[in-house]
């Protein structure tokens, strides 16, 4: 995950490792030990990689939580285009197919060892 655009201006901090519990065709959710802002104004992109691809979606966070000290749930909303949404769709149908057959999908950045 990096911070990408921050009140429409381009910003480049890096980027920092985060887990993916949850991704669908609107958003995702996830865990970080970072307090992030609930911000629309604040663009975050988040890299994945899924059956041997890379993608790279933007969005920005509309809840967080503090699940534990220090760890925070976090729901993000994409902002992304109709196109991109469209050529997204097959993708995470397919993984939700992949998912229910196996908890382990090949060619995916899953985790297998507890959150």
């Amino acid at each position: 995950m990096t911070f990408t655009r921050i009140n429409g201006r381009t910003v480049d901090v890096g980027k920092t490792i985060i887990l993916i519990e949850d991704i669908g065709i609107e958003g995702l959710r996830f865990l970080t030990d970072l307090k992030l802002a609930v911000n629309p104004h604040i663009i975050f992109e988040f890299e994945t990689y899924l059956f041997g691809e890379t993608f790279k979606l933007l969005g920005s966070i509309v809840w967080m939580n503090e699940i534990k000290p220090y760890i925070y749930q976090c729901g993000l909303e994409y902002v992304i285009d109709e196109s991109e949404r469209a050529e997204f769709t097959p993708i995470l149908n397919k993984l939700a197919i992949k998912l229910q057959k196996e908890p382990f999908v090949p060619n995916c950045s899953f985790v297998t060892e507890d959150r």
